[in-house]
């Protein structure tokens, strides 16, 4: 497990982020009888695109979350974030921040070997996410580098030549 995933563990682990199913991250009414309380909630793969996000602001490149939101039937927004390339990612990573944390796929897919994934073959973050498992149990999980979570990625995420790439997309 690289530095970055390393600290996506610490922060899912730090209660600061609220937990949300279905979306990277979404922006949810807290009040029935007061639509403007709201509050901004992620799932384990969004806490590691918020926190790719911080890295690339404080080097003075602009945010990664779009500002254009789709609507949920219940009133929630689900926000986008976007890849080098310039597509939108709502439910899985964009491939960079993939890379950037060192995992195997967008979605954080594994083999962990239980009778279900034998038959399917592999689970996911995801799925756990989704599947209402709790973010300090993920990080616990993740901490524990089951098989084909993670791969090696090339110093090239690490460096500026890669943020130079990141900061010409269009936002």
């Amino acid at each position: 497990m690289n530095k970055n995933a390393e600290v996506w563990v610490k922060a899912l682990k730090s209660g600061k982020y609220i937990q949300a199913t279905g979306s990277l991250s979404k922006i949810e009414t807290t009040d029935p009888e007061d639509k403007t309380i709201t509050v901004t909630s992620f799932c384990c793969l969004g806490v590691a695109c918020d926190l790719f996000n911080r890295s690339l602001i404080s080097k003075g490149y602009p945010s990664m979350w779009k500002e254009n939101y789709s609507t949920e039937d219940d009133g929630s927004k689900r926000i986008p974030f976007l890849d080098y390339d310039g597509s939108a990612q709502e439910s899985v990573l964009p491939k960079e921040v993939a890379r950037w944390l060192g995992l195997a796929s967008q979605s954080g897919t594994y083999f962990s070997g239980t009778i279900k994934n034998l038959i399917e073959g592999e689970g996911s973050l995801l799925d756990l996410n989704d599947g209402g498992i709790e973010f300090k149990e993920i990080a616990d999980f993740i901490s524990s580098e089951p098989e084909g979570l993670f791969e090696e990625i090339p110093e090239l995420y690490n460096d500026e030549e890669y943020l130079k790439r990141l900061s010409e997309v269009s936002v």
